[in-house]
């Protein structure tokens, strides 16, 4: 009965490092087995306005100096993602397609770009700097519009244009609605690329409302 119990607790003893090498042979084949999950692919596209890119022949002479104040963005056009309309009342958030920047600073953005452009007049970031007109932007709309197979882009605004000084008047008012331009409703980089231009039309609109030139 000794002999039995010692032998099986020597076979016990022995066979013990091979059982374990087993179990984590099975352990690593177990793992090698378990699919490998492909890498996540960030799905939210993001888009800029782009600043134009032409310049005029000549910038007009003399040139007057607009400050943009500031842009006024309406609430439902705060929000990141892209907003497309599909009825007189009835708005669509694509929250896959956002905007890379707030609409107020890339429209404003465009903005001085475009009238740098037109005046030769550059650097008109600050209050603190001198210029002869404020000018503040009431956007209305800005996104792209689908109903039923046709699709359309939406840009418009009102803007006041303010002389300079202690108690600045306003010296012009004006709106802008931008041309209606087809959109497939699809392409989003198409769209963030015509509302580019509409954007720096705008700009056009507002120098063109200046009183006078200096």
């Amino acid at each position: 009965m000794k002999t039995d119990a010692h032998f099986s607790l020597n076979a016990a003893v022995t066979r013990g490092p091979a059982l374990l090498s087993l179990a984590a042979a099975f352990l690593v084949a177990g793992c090698s087995l378990l699919p490998i999950q492909p890498a996540q692919v960030d799905p939210i596209h993001y888009y800029a306005l782009s600043a134009p890119d032409a310049a005029p022949s000549a910038p007009i002479a003399p040139a007057p100096r607009l400050m943009i104040r500031r842009v006024e963005v309406p609430a439902y056009l705060q929000n990141k993602p892209f907003v497309t309309r599909l009825g007189q009342n009835e708005l669509k958030f694509i929250d896959e397609v956002r905007w890379a920047e707030p609409l107020d600073l890339g429209v404003g953005r465009v903005l001085r770009a475009r009238l740098a452009t037109l005046t030769g007049v550059y650097g008109l970031e600050s209050r603190e700097t001198a210029h002869d007109y404020e000018v503040v932007i009431r956007l209305v709309h800005c996104e792209g519009e689908t109903r039923g197979a046709k699709g359309t882009v939406r840009f418009a605004a009102e803007f006041d244009v303010y002389k300079a000084g202690a108690l600045p008047e306003v010296a012009a008012h004006g709106s802008f609605t931008a041309r209606e331009t087809a959109w497939d409703g699809k392409d989003y980089g198409a769209l963030a690329q015509m509302l580019s231009g509409a954007a720096a039309d705008l700009g056009d609109a507002v120098l063109a409302a200046v009183p006078d030139k200096k």
